[in-house]
């Protein structure tokens, strides 16, 4: 009994001795402001993939603040054949941004003229945009050993805390490219777990290890993440990589390269308005509040409702209503046209006096 309970005391002891660096390296993180400004590239190999998806690469840039989440990707590249329109300018969604409880939804190609597509509004809890996976905690990038895709379904923070916590965990000192690590280590079910903390690199994990089966395949997972100073002198990743094997062949790949990371400046407002998108001329805002035919466009800087397709239709009737209209034909006359009311006046005029002379003389006649 004494045996026992001094045993629990030295472990009550001994796990938060061994958990505070890393405990203290989570709270870092969640202590960085939550809006800020990122800029990455993204690419992938997945030689099982079929063929159009087995390789994929594109830029992203992110900004938050609050409620607001914005996301630009371009540069895309992909294997797939004949998909060289869905690779060009920037693919926007924006969260919150010109009306709120919306995700704003559109592409900006480039041309002269560009060719022009719909500003669209959906409802988020509707509808999955192209580019869900970034809607996560980036203040944790570089904490997990999984895809960038799987991130907003870990509960990190509580994840690290549970982890340092387990009973069955081990720890220890060991080296990695020259720098002195504490290594935790723990196996359930058959599956091998091994986090590399750097105390170089303020205990942030430099390398993730996971062993286990995947049906009848021995499946392994690897994570390595170089850290890089950035402003505020916070610790953030500049480079992960995330390996997937089956029976020792690769099965996916990808590397994140983080190309800006500022988790301390501002974030101007105007990022989430229409002049922030830098939209094209033309481009049709499809408001939610209105009708199809009267949703304005962009155009000069502004919205422009004057050309709305129910605008242009009533400007098009308008017209057509005050255009001069041509008159009757008229008949072709007997007489000249040109000043003919003096000549018929004339004309009838010396009748009538040829006429009374005639009768004059007539009766001059006869009274003689």
């Amino acid at each position: 009994m004494f045996a026992t309970t001094a045993i629990l005391l030295a472990m009550s002891v001994s796990q938060p001795q061994r958990s505070t660096d890393v405990e203290q390296m989570v709270a870092k993180k969640l202590e960085m402001r939550d809006d800020y400004y990122l800029r990455f590239r993204f690419e992938t190999v997945f030689p099982d993939g079929p063929v159009g998806s087995r390789k994929t690469a594109y830029t992203a840039a992110i900004w938050r603040s609050g409620d607001k989440l914005r996301v630009d990707v371009f540069d895309q590249v992909s294997d797939k054949p004949g998909n060289d329109i869905g690779t060009q300018g920037r693919h926007i969604t924006c969260r919150n941004c010109e009306r709120p409880n919306y995700t704003l939804v559109t592409r900006v190609l480039p041309g002269k003229p560009a060719v022009t597509c719909q500003v669209e509004f959906h409802d988020p809890k509707k509808q999955v945009t192209e580019y869900y996976v970034t809607d996560m905690d980036w203040r944790l990038l570089g904490l997990c050993n999984t895809r960038l895709s799987l991130y907003r379904k870990v509960p990190v923070a509580p994840s690290y805390r549970e982890l340092m916590t387990d009973m069955g965990l081990s720890t220890s000192q060991q080296d990695r490219n020259g720098c002195r690590c504490l290594v935790t280590a723990i196996e359930k079910n058959g599956c091998k777990s091994n986090i590399w903390f750097s105390q170089g690199e303020q205990f942030n994990p430099v390398l993730h290890t996971f062993e286990g089966q995947l049906g009848d395949k021995a499946a392994r997972q690897t994570t390595e993440v170089k850290w890089k100073q950035t402003a505020g002198k916070h610790l953030y990743p500049e480079r992960i990589k995330h390996t997937e094997t089956h029976d020792g062949k690769l099965h996916y790949e990808e590397i994140v390269t983080v190309q800006a990371a500022d988790f301390v400046t501002p974030i101007d407002p105007s990022v989430f308005t229409f002049a922030g998108l830098e939209l094209n001329d033309d481009q049709q805002l499809a408001f939610p509040e209105l009708q199809p035919g009267d949703w304005p466009v962009w155009k000069d800087g502004r919205v422009d409702p004057s050309r709305s397709n129910r605008a242009k239709e009533k400007e098009a009737q308008d017209a057509q209503k005050g255009a001069v209209q041509p008159g009757p034909v008229a008949p072709v006359a007997a007489y000249p046209v040109q000043s003919s009311t003096p000549l018929i006046v004339g004309l009838v005029s010396g009748g009538m006096s040829v006429t009374a002379l005639g009768l004059a003389a007539i009766y001059r006649r006869r009274k003689g």
